[in-house]
Order: structure tokens, then sequence, then C-alpha cells
């Protein structure tokens, strides 16, 4: 299970580098606030 904590962690670094670039928020409430 560890290894899926790992690919989520590096999906929300990307979407988080890809907000940043784009420039829209996160879509869910609460995150990255």
């Amino acid at each position: 299970m560890g290894h899926l904590v790992e690919v989520t962690l590096v999906c929300f670094r990307c979407r988080m580098l890809y907000w940043s670039e784009v420039g829209y928020p996160p879509m869910s409430s609460g995150e990255g606030t």
C-alpha cells in the first residue's frame, strides 16, 4: 500500500505544479489553502 501512497503524493505535487502554472485553484475545498 506504501507504493500507492507514494503515487498519490507524486500526483498531488504534479497537480500543485500544474495549478501554479495555469493559475487554477485546487478543486477540493480546503486543500492547498
